[in-house]
């Protein structure tokens, strides 16, 4: 077996990050996956041969959420929770996470450490610091293009027990400030050009409820730019600290690649679940497509207006962002849409959706893109859809997005079942000259042998 199929992690055995620890390029759900689309389960038909894309089996991950807290002997540490626990696991060598935020996760512990920050303790409901995000920026013009991904800066958010900024007392504001002064200033080598930049922005979520929901409401930036910009399908899109962003970038890529060669240039598209905007932004710079992007959440507005701003004002005309549920009123985006890009979270399509989809009101709609990250709901919503509406699997293909556990993102092209034209009615006349000829047949009689 070709060692770049093993995750070869010394945290293997006490994380639950990953599940698999061979055959990184071939996870069981790829296969389950083929033999529902490719061997006929899904519609009993055979079609064109499965494709599984896995660009990257190490260092995929660009962006990472990790628990800080002491262990025993105080040393800080930055890990996951073992399942169905609050032990966390330190994991400073992760073999998924991109090299630059194992680099990122080493600056914070040795400055955490030394400047004895107060680290939450969720026993004790003691300490500030509950959670550190980390972002890779793979998209730096400044860095030669064979550099951008292997030196990408990393953009720091710490996620401190508060409700505002506002509402720290001031010995907590100076805290925060030093620590976040000490990451900027080490993380960055000033005058030293041989030595590789590794923090891109330094950022605070405040978070004061006592959950298992990461970030709080409230943002704070401390240093650095305020957006971090990513290429994506050949677009430059936008990116907050608050933002969904796909993982694995490389793979999203590919996959934003892949739905380009699915819509026609110049169609109307719908786009649901958008959220910056990434899968929209692309057909339009690519397709010369119009697009209607629905998302509920309204802080994508900020930097999908940011994104907006960079592009050709004909390409800019052609995009919206609605602020809404996927279920609210979908047929209005529905009524004029050729296709439909559908990206949703694990659980899958809301009903509403759903519904629209299969009614009448979505009639002009020709296809539906279906890109997944949960593949039973995807199993569940492709027969639905098959079931109830005029659609048949035109495509479907995965992407490698989470080497080392048991998920794919799996793509399903649906395309409207062609209708057959009405048959012509019969005239009187025609009915009355085919009766004629049966009668004449049956008495052996023709035309010539009447005269």
């Amino acid at each position: 077996m070709a060692r770049a199929c093993r995750l070869d992690c010394v945290h293997f055995a006490t994380c639950d990050g990953c599940t698999h620890e061979t055959n990184l390029d071939a996870p069981p759900a790829s296969a389950r996956a083929a033999r529902f689309f490719h061997d006929g389960t899904v519609d009993g038909k055979k079609h064109a041969p499965w494709t599984l894309q896995t660009p990257k089996t190490h260092g995929w991950r660009c962006r990472a959420r990790l628990v800080a807290t002491r262990d025993d002997d105080g040393r800080v540490e930055l890990g996951l929770y073992r399942r169905g626990t609050h032990d966390v696991v330190d994991i400073p060598e992760c073999r998924a996470h991109h090299p630059r935020l194992n680099e990122a996760a080493a600056l914070l512990r040795r400055l955490m450490q030394g400047l004895r920050v107060s680290v939450h303790d969720e026993d004790r409901k003691a300490g500030k610091l509950r959670y550190v995000q980390l972002a890779v920026w793979t998209s730096d013009t400044s860095l030669p293009k064979h550099q951008r991904y292997d030196q990408g800066r990393v953009q720091v958010t710490l996620v401190w027990h508060a409700k505002s900024y506002e509402a720290m007392a001031p010995t907590e504001r100076k805290e925060l400030h030093r620590l976040c002064a000490y990451i900027w200033r080490e993380g960055r080598p000033g005058q030293d050009k041989t030595v590789q930049e590794l923090i891109h922005s330094v950022w605070v979520n405040f978070n004061a409820a006592d959950t298992n929901v990461v970030l709080g409401p409230k943002w704070k930036r401390m240093e650095g730019p305020s957006w971090m910009w990513e290429r994506l399908g050949g677009a430059e899109v936008c990116f907050h600290p608050g933002s969904f962003s796909q993982a694995n970038l490389t793979a999203f890529d590919l996959a934003l690649k892949a739905i380009q060669n699915q819509v026609p240039k110049g169609a109307r598209v719908a786009e649901f679940y958008a959220g910056v905007g990434a899968i929209g932004v692309s057909l339009a710079a690519s397709r010369n497509c119009a697009v209607d992007m629905i998302e509920v959440n309204a802080h994508v507005r900020e930097p999908f207006n940011q994104t907006k701003a960079r592009l050709p004002p004909e390409t800019r005309d052609r995009l919206h962002m609605n602020i809404v549920s996927a279920e609210e009123m979908p047929e209005r985006f529905l009524a004029n849409a050729d296709v439909v890009v559908v990206d949703p979270p694990r659980k899958g399509l809301d009903p509403g959706l759903m519904s629209a989809l299969n009614s009448d009101k979505s009639k002009k709609v020709q296809k539906i893109i279906y890109l997944s990250c949960g593949y039973d709901a995807l199993e569940r919503d492709v027969l639905q859809l098959l079931e109830e509406g005029d659609w048949d699997v035109a495509h479907a293909e995965a992407f490698n997005f989470f080497p080392g556990t048991d998920s794919i993102e799996t793509l399903v092209v649906l395309q409207r079942k062609a209708t057959k034209p009405p048959t012509p009615k019969k005239s009187k006349q025609n009915k009355s000259k085919k009766k004629a000829k049966r009668k004449n047949r049956a008495t052996g009689t023709t035309a010539a042998s009447e005269t």
